[in-house]
């Protein structure tokens, strides 16, 4: 090893014995520089990531790996110095070993000096820099397998010039394994075996499996097996010549594909994701959901690829799409199949897109549609869709496949029980139909409603809703406290004040039940309700006519909210995408000092907060005086909770109340099951401190039409309860599309910086036109032909047109000024990166050259003066 170690410090002191190393290090800065920023389109993509920059590499390797190995052996068959070097108490492979260590450390050099642009794309934005990590591991490892057979290149020849043509001949062929173009050749005659087998050499899918961010210990031993390959062929050829080596280069060449062919069954998912947030990494809870598919399921993935070509970001998240998908398949056991299909415009996949209800963008002027969306079936014909996969939520794209994957492995839906406090359900004899709440999760569940005195939960209920309980009986109350301690996922919706339950039919102003607290179970899950108080937000309080005595005021009404993203818990699946919500007269949710549970605010108010008294919103005061009393409390109220982990002990300690008195000829209710007195492990509770959030008046008009998401949050709650553990855990992943922050800040900045004069030059020149067109009025009045003006008024109208024109020119170069400042700042970058670097490498070139130069002039002095 040392020999080898002595042999590679000498090669790369050659490499800055002459300026040959500092020109190679400029042209390949210029060239990766104005590579990503010319012509990756860096700047424009609004993208922080490098991908322009690596994915040019192979590329850039093609031409600077072989002139950097050209010299490596040719050169020493020329001036025949290979015969002493062999004649030196060095062995073949230690040469061969050494020269390919200095070589590959000299393009780690190259690389390592393009940490500028890294420095760049951190200071336009926030980059995943795991994936830069790896990307640049990826490159290196590449340049090492193509370095390794280009010296093979450098072998075989004592001229340089045509070591360099060879080296970039298999430097292209190897690349060339993996083109579309390629394999689409080979397919139309080859087996299917072999064209597998020649994918599985292509640099530029193991490179980009790497570039991704994730370490794929197949792709490593792939770039390894191939170095090693390369550099034994070149000590055979090294050693006894190249007319005497086929045989065993034909052997080492067969070895390699059947290590190859070993190595990408092995390695298989084998991985280290290095991104952030770990987001080509499948979770285990998803892994279990998938361990558990038992009937083939088919997801057929529609993207137009026109719509990949139009959005960067698009493409980008596609792949993600992919790498998780493959995984999908992969843990699934083959028991999940991925097809992409390209619905191309006016195409029978067209068709089918739109059958499916996948929503459409436009992409020409003709009115031509891209799509991106899932359609998965198993195998009774069951078919959940993905209208849209967009990148705003990618955040819980493995949650949403995750979701698809378990409604279809599941002949049946699932079971979801309800307690309905509230009438959702309806009552058809007097005409009265379900809410859109309850309609909307009947398509997805199979609801099944309870009555206030059940005595116990029915067998296959995979989830219990409990709307505004206002009057269970003590046996209700003992199903659900044993059904939530059995880990049974339970979602509960309370109210300090329903406003739209039933009406008291000795008061038609006030509900006949107002309240619903649920106490005794809340206190031994750990939460309580505030009671008798109702919570109001100055700041989401929406806006609402009124009557005040004879007057109808307009104003804030603090109790009913509006219920914005700010407001709601981003890091859970239920809340994290949604938008807006409405609550009315919702109450405050509080956790129970020294509990065992876990506490989890889904919904909270802002700090401008209050807690009002139940009986002044019931007595429907004017809003106005609701906002002049207001004090705000500092402090941010629960609206909504989950609630989990544990254990819990039962509300119920001695045991289930006694039965309910039977008529006589009525069938006794069945004996609950056997008693828990403490929970074994975790519950799964979601608590909402509102029951008008499910009501029609706070979700659709009267013809049906949302106006908020509540809906969307109840379907979600019950969906990660009915998933259970596996769905639950699954929490927001990172994003692979990072936008520029910094550009985006410098937009806004600018677009504040001259909207103020963009507006006052628009009202300008509203007035202005304003004016002409009363002068033109005046003069149709008085029924002048225009060449019948006063020349006041003609010089009046030059004035006012003149005007015109220069108000409409401020204009322009006021939006044209929008775009100067990023224009500047990616000119200054652009130019920094392609010419800053490579001028200091060629400013140290020179100040080695004259350093150098320096001390040959003074030791030949000292010999000058030592003869003399």
């Amino acid at each position: 090893m040392k020999v080898t170690l002595a042999i590679a410090r000498r090669e790369l002191a050659a490499y800055f014995a002459t300026p040959l190393a500092y020109v190679f290090i400029i042209a390949f800065l210029v060239a990766a520089a104005a590579a990503t920023f010319a012509f990756g389109g860096f700047m424009d993509r609004r993208q922080a990531d490098l991908t322009p920059f690596f994915d040019f590499h192979p590329w850039l390797f093609v031409i600077l790996i072989p002139a950097v190995s050209m010299r490596l052996w040719a050169e020493e068959r020329r001036s025949g110095t290979i015969e002493l070097l062999l004649t030196l108490p060095v062995t073949p492979w230690e040469a061969v070993t050494g020269k390919f260590l200095a070589a590959w450390a000299f393009i780690g050099v190259n690389l390592l000096l393009t940490v500028p642009i890294w420095i760049t794309v951190n200071y336009l934005g926030d980059p995943d820099n795991g994936v830069i990590v790896a990307s640049y591991i990826g490159s290196f490892l590449m340049a090492g397998a193509l370095l390794a057979a280009a010296s093979c290149a450098s072998a075989l020849s004592s001229n340089q010039v045509i070591a360099f043509v060879y080296g970039i001949t298999i430097c292209f062929l190897l690349l060339a394994t993996g083109f579309d173009f390629v394999l689409n050749q080979v397919t139309g005659w080859a087996s299917p075996t072999f064209v597998d087998l020649l994918a599985s050499f292509s640099f530029l899918t193991h490179f980009g499996n790497i570039a991704r961010g994730v370490l794929d210990l197949g792709a490593i031993v792939f770039f390894a097996l191939l170095t090693l390959l390369f550099l034994f062929i070149n000590r055979q050829v090294v050693e006894v010549g190249s007319d005497r080596t086929a045989a065993t280069i034909a052997l080492s060449l067969g070895l390699f594909i059947a290590l190859n062919s070993v190595s990408a069954m092995l390695f298989q998912g084998v991985r280290i994701d290095l991104s952030e947030g770990g987001i080509y990494t499948v979770s285990p809870s998803s892994r279990a959901v998938l361990g558990n598919v038992d009937e083939p399921i088919t997801i057929r993935v529609f993207l137009s690829s026109a719509f990949i070509n139009e959005a960067a970001e698009v493409r980008i998240y596609a792949d993600r799409v992919n790498e998780l998908l493959a995984r999908y398949q992969q843990y699934s056991d083959g028991m999940v199949q991925v097809e992409w299909i390209d619905p191309k415009p006016f195409s029978a996949e067209e068709d089918d897109a739109i059958g499916y209800g996948l929503v459409g963008f436009n992409l020409s002027r003709a009115g031509e549609q891209g799509y991106f969306g899932i359609v998965a079936t198993n195998t009774v014909d069951q078919i959940e869709v993905m209208p849209v996969l967009a990148p705003t939520r990618e955040a819980y794209l493995e949650y949403d496949l995750t979701r698809l994957v378990l409604r279809l492995s599941r002949p049946d839906e699932p079971r979801v029980g309800v307690f309905d406090g509230l009438g959702l359900f309806g009552l058809e004899s007097l005409g009265r139909r379900p809410s859109a709440t309850i309609e909307r999760l009947g398509d997805d569940f199979d609801l099944v409603q309870l009555t206030n005195d059940t005595t116990i939960i029915p067998d296959g209920i995979d989830a219990l809703i409990i709307i505004h309980p206002h009057s269970l009986t003590d046996s209700a109350l003992y199903a659900i406290d044993q059904y939530a301690i059995r880990g049974g996922p339970t979602l509960v919706f309370l109210d300090p004040l329903s406003e739209n339950s039933p009406r008291d039919p000795s008061n038609q102003s006030r509900p006949l039940d107002p309240e619903s607290y649920l106490d005794r179970l809340m206190a031994s899950w750990g939460a309580v309700m505030v009671p008798a108080s109702v919570v109001g937000d100055r700041e989401m309080a929406l806006e609402v006519r009124a009557q005040a005595g004879p007057q109808v005021v307009i104003s804030d009404y603090p109790p009913w909210l509006i219920v914005q993203p700010a407001h709601l818990n981003p890091d859970d699946v239920v809340t994290a995408q949604l938008s807006l919500m409405r609550i009315a007269s919702g109450g405050a949710l509080r956790a129970v000092d020294g509990a065992s549970t876990t506490f989890t605010p889904l919904i909270r108010t802002t700090t401008e907060s209050m807690l009002y008294d139940q009986a002044l919103i019931m007595q429907q005061f004017d809003p106005a005086m609701l906002v002049r009393t207001f004090v705000s409390s500092g402090a941010r109220q629960v609206l909504a909770t989950r609630l989990s982990g544990g254990p819990v002990s039962t509300a119920f300690p001695d045991g289930a109340p006694p039965p309910p008195a039977v008529e006589a000829g009525e069938r006794a209710p069945p004996a609950p099951p056997p008693h828990v007195a403490r929970s074994e492990g975790s519950i799964s509770v979601i608590v909402v401190a509102d029951t008008d959030v499910l009501t029609d008046p706070l979700n659709v008009t009267a013809e049906g039409t949302p106006t908020t998401q509540n809906t969307d949050f109840l379907v979600n709650a019950v969906d990660t309860l009915v998933g259970g553990g596996e769905l639950i855990t699954l929490r927001s992943r990172g994003l692979s599309y990072r936008p520029f922050i910094r550009l985006d800040s410098l937009e806004r900045a600018a677009e504040e910086r001259y909207r103020a004069t963009e507006q006052e030059l628009q009202a300008e020149l509203e007035v202005i036109q304003g004016q002409l067109d009363e002068l033109q009025m005046a003069t149709v009045a008085a029924d002048m032909p225009l060449g019948a003006l006063t020349r006041q008024q003609q010089q009046a109208a030059d004035e006012y047109n003149d005007r015109l024109v220069d108000i409409r020119k401020a204009l322009r170069e006021v939006r044209s000024a929008l775009r100067e400042q990023i224009n500047a700042l990616g000119s200054r970058l652009q130019l920094i990166n392609i010419l800053a670097a490579p001028l200091i490498i060629g400013l140290i070139g020179i100040g080695v050259a004259l350093w150098r130069r320096a001390r040959l002039a003074r030791y030949l002095r000292g010999l000058r003066v030592t003869a003399g």
